[in-house]
C-alpha cells in the first residue's frame, strides 16, 4: 500500500472511521473479529479479503471466507489472490495480484489504491473462482511437496500441476456453477499455483515430511529384548552411577510414554541390497520432556539403528549434560522402542508425531490427574487383605501429621469441613447443602474456633491451617466465587490443590511478608503487632478467613508484587483504593474476625532492593462495608452450593 500505514492495536479504533477494510489474518478468528466490529463500523464501508483458505459450513460442505464476513457485518466483500509470495514483494520484485469485485466501479479504486510499478493488478467480476483458487492451490502444493520429499522429479511435478489444475477447474464446476475458464489463467490461478508449487510453505512442509518421515507404529525399527541387553551391557551403563534406580525408573512406561513426542523415522537404505556388508542404517529422532521441568524445552534424543545387523550403534540426548555417559533420557527413549516392538500389531495406525503429555502440563493442559498419568486397574481382594491393610494404615497414620484419612483413627476436632462431611452422611437422608452447614453449626462450638486460631497461627507453615481451608470459600477466593460459574480451576482450589512447587511470585511474598510487616510496625510505633491463624464462626461454616496480622485495631494484609505491571493490579484504576479481588479478601476478614479496619499494604518492587525502606510500603486504610461484605458472601454461598457441597459429598459417598 502507499504511503506509511500506521499500526494500531485495537482493531475496532482502527475500523470505526475507515471505508475499506483489508482482511488478513487466520480464518478460525473471523467470526470473532466480525463479532466485534458489528455496529462499530461505517454502514457505506467495504471488505477487501486476503485469507486462502475455506471455513466448514454449519450444514455440512465449505464456506468462503469473503461470504462469512459478509453474512456477519452485512457489507459487500471483494478477494485479492495472485503469485504473491511475501519476502518477493517486501523486496519489490515484479508480480501480478488479482482481485475479485462485482461492483464495476469499486473494483478499479481497490486497483488504484493497491497498484504500484512492480505490484501489477487486474480486475475480474469473477469473486467466488478467485477466492476458490487461492485455497485450493495450497491443496496441489502439498503433492508437490511429496513428490519433492521422494525425489522424483521435475517431470512428475509438471504432471502433479497439471492434474491439479484440471482438478481445482472441475472443483469450482461442480460446486460454483458458471465461473469463467478465463480466471484460472489470472494471476490468482495458474500462476498462483506454479509458485506455491515451487516455493510455497505448503510445498516445504509437505517435502519435509516425506523426507524426516513422521514417526507410527508401522514404520519404527524393532528393536527386541537381545538388542536391549547389547545396549545396556555397554561400559556407559555399567558404571556405579548408572547402576542405581534412578536408571530403572527412567525405563518404566508410565514415564517415557507420556514424555515422548515428535517421533521422526528416517531409513537410510543401500541401493545394493545384496551387499551384505553394507549396514542397513535407520534414525529415530523424538522430544524427550524431562520429568523435573516439564516447561522447558524437551531434550532432543537421537537413536542409530542398524536394521541389518540387529544392533543399536549410538544415542545421543543432544542437550542434556549427563549424555555423554548415557543419561537417563536415552534410556527412557529406547525402552520406548523396544515396548513399541513388542506390542502386537494393531489394525489401525498411531502416529507418534505429536506434543508429549508432560509438556502440556502448565500450557494447554493446566494439572495432570494421577488418573491420567496412570489408568485406574480393577484389583478383586479378599476381605481378610482388606482387614489387614486398613489396620496397617491405621497404625501408620497415628504417627503421621493431621490428614483427613485419620478421622479414621480417632476424634477429630479440627474442624476440616471433610470430617464433617464424614460424619453428616451417616445422618438420615434426605442430605443437602442447607442441612449439612446446620449440622456444622449445631457440631461447631465458639471456645474451639477460638483456640483455633492460635494452634493454626503459623498459617502457611502449619499442616493444620491447609486442613481447615479446604473445602472452605476464604478471603482469597470469595471474589472469584461470588463472579464464577463453576470454574474447574477454582473448584480445585477451594478444595485443596496445590503447585508441587511455588512460583518465584509465591516465594517472594512469604520471604517479604515478615520483613514488609515489621517495616509496618515501625510506623506504628504505638500499636503492637501480633499473628494470627485461621478464623472460623459458628453460623458461618463454609467460611474461613486468615489475616496476615493484627495491630491495635487494624487488621494487617500485606501484598509483595514483583514488577511494576503487577504492582498496579493491586489498585483500582485511581491507585488510592484497592482492587476489587482484594477489597472482597480484607472485607471477608473484618467480618470474620469482628475487626472494622484494615490496612492494606502493598511493597514496592523495589523494596528488597532499597534497604527495605517503610517509605516504599504503600498503606491504604479499607472500612467495614456491611452491605457490600453480605451481598458477597450470599453469591459465593450459591456458588459453594452449586459446586463445592457436591464434590464433597460424593466424595464421601463413593
Amino acid at each position: 500500500m502507499k504511503g506509511c500505514p500506521v499500526a494500531v492495536p485495537d482493531p475496532i479504533e482502527t475500523a470505526k472511521e475507515a471505508d475499506i477494510l483489508v482482511f488478513v489474518l487466520p480464518h478460525q478468528f473471523i467470526p470473532r473479529l466480525c463479532q466485534s466490529l458489528l455496529g462499530k463500523i461505517k454502514p457505506n464501508a467495504v471488505g477487501l479479503s486476503l485469507i486462502k483458505g475455506f471455513d466448514k459450513a454449519e450444514g455440512g460442505g465449505i464456506e468462503l471466507i469473503s461470504h462469512i464476513i459478509t453474512k456477519h457485518l452485512g457489507i459487500p466483500v471483494t478477494v485479492l489472490m495472485g503469485a504473491n509470495l511475501a519476502g518477493e514483494v517486501a523486496e519489490e520484485k515484479f508480480c501480478e495480484t488479482t482481485i475479485g469485485c462485482k461492483d464495476k466501479e469499486l473494483g478499479p479504486i481497490l486497483r488504484d489504491l493497491i497498484q504500484t510499478d512492480y505490484f501489477r493488478v487486474s480486475v475480474v467480476d469473477d469473486t467466488d473462482t478467485v477466492e476458490i483458487c487461492g485455497a485450493l492451490k495450497n491443496v496441489v502444493a502439498c503433492a508437490a511437496g511429496f513428490v519433492d520429499g521422494l525425489g522424483l522429479g521435475d517431470n512428475t511435478k509438471a504432471a502433479i500441476i497439471r492434474l491439479g489444475l484440471m482438478e481445482m477447474i472441475k472443483f469450482v464446476d461442480i460446486f460454483y456453477p458458471g465461473a469463467r475458464l478465463g480466471t484460472f489463467f489470472e494471476s490468482c490461478g495458474v500462476a498462483d499455483l506454479i509458485t506455491t508449487c515451487y516455493g510455497g510453505r505448503n510445498r516445504k512442509v509437505s517435502e519435509a515430511f516425506v523426507k524426516t518421515g513422521k514417526g507410527t507404529d508401522q514404520n519404527l525399527p524393532k528393536v527386541d529384548s537381545i538388542m536391549l541387553a547389547q545396549f545396556f551391557s555397554t561400559p556407559s551403563f555399567l558404571s556405579p552411577e548408572m547402576r542405581n534406580w534412578k536408571t530403572v525408573r527412567s525405563a518404566r512406561d508410565s514415564y517415557s510414554n507420556k514424555a515422548i513426542g515428535y517421533v521422526q523415522v528416517k531409513r537410510e537404505i543401500p541401493t545394493d541390497t545384496n551387499d551384505k556388508t553394507i549396514p542397513w542404517l535407520c534414525h529415530v529422532k523424538a522430544d524427550m520432556t524431562p520429568e523435573h521441568k516439564v516447561r522447558i524445552k524437551p531434550y532432543p534424543v537421537h537413536c542409530l539403528i542398524d536394521e541389518r545387523r540387529m544392533n543399536i550403534l549410538k544415542t545421543i540426548c543432544e542437550d542434556c549434560p549427563a549424555s555423554e555417559d548415557g543419561c537417563k533420557h536415552v534410556v527412557a527413549f529406547v525402552c520406548w522402542l523396544h515396548r513399541q516392538s513388542e506390542t502386537p500389531a494393531r489394525t489401525s495406525v498411531e502416529c507418534y508425531w505429536r506434543n508429549s503429555t508432560l509438556s502440556k502440563v502448565g500450557g494447554s493442559m493446566k494439572a495432570l490427574r494421577i488418573e491420567e498419568i496412570h489408568p485406574p486397574s480393577t484389583v478383586t481382594l479378599s476381605e481378610e487383605v482388606k482387614k489387614e491393610f486398613f489396620n496397617a494404615s491405621i497404625e501408620a497414620l497415628r504417627k503421621c501429621s493431621p490428614s483427613i484419612l485419620r478421622s479414621h483413627c480417632e476424634e477429630q476436632s479440627t474442624y476440616a469441613l471433610f470430617h464433617f462431611m464424614l460424619k453428616y452422611v451417616q445422618t438420615p437422608e434426605p442430605h443437602s447443602p442447607d442441612g449439612f452447614i446446620e449440622f456444622c453449626e449445631n457440631s461447631m462450638t465458639d471456645a474451639e474456633c477460638e483456640a483455633l486460631v492460635a494452634a493454626s497461627a503459623g498459617q502457611s507453615k502449619s499442616s493444620l491451617w491447609f486442613e481447615v481451608r479446604q473445602g472452605r470459600v476464604t478471603g482469597s477466593n470469595i471474589h472469584q466465587a461470588s463472579r464464577s460459574s463453576g470454574g474447574i480451576s477454582l473448584v480445585n482450589l477451594i478444595l485443596g490443590a496445590v503447585p508441587f512447587k511455588e512460583t518465584k511470585a509465591m516465594k517472594r511474598g512469604s520471604d517479604l511478608e515478615p520483613i514488609v510487616l515489621n517495616a509496618v510496625q515501625k510506623r506504628f510505633k504505638n500499636e503492637k503487632m501480633s499473628r494470627g491463624g485461621v478464623i472460623l464462626k459458628r453460623k458461618h461454616p463454609i467460611f474461613g478467613a486468615s489475616p496476615d496480622a493484627y495491630l491495635g485495631k487494624y487488621i494487617v494484609e500485606v501484598k509483595c508484587p514483583m514488577s511494576k505491571k503487577t504492582y498496579k493490579r493491586y489498585f483500582d484504576k485511581s491507585g488510592e483504593k484497592p482492587a476489587k479481588k482484594f477489597r472482597g479478601q480484607m472485607q471477608l476478614q473484618m467480618f470474620m474476625s469482628d475487626y472494622r479496619e484494615t490496612l492494606f499494604c502493598v511493597a514496592d518492587p523495589s523494596f528488597s532492593k532499597s534497604n527495605n525502606s517503610p517509605r516504599l510500603v504503600k498503606i491504604v486504610r479499607e472500612q467495614f462495608d456491611p452491605i457490600f461484605c453480605d451481598n458477597m458472601m450470599s453469591l459465593a454461598r450459591k456458588f459453594w452450593d452449586a459446586h463445592i457441597y457436591p464434590r464433597l459429598y460424593a466424595a464421601v459417598k463413593m
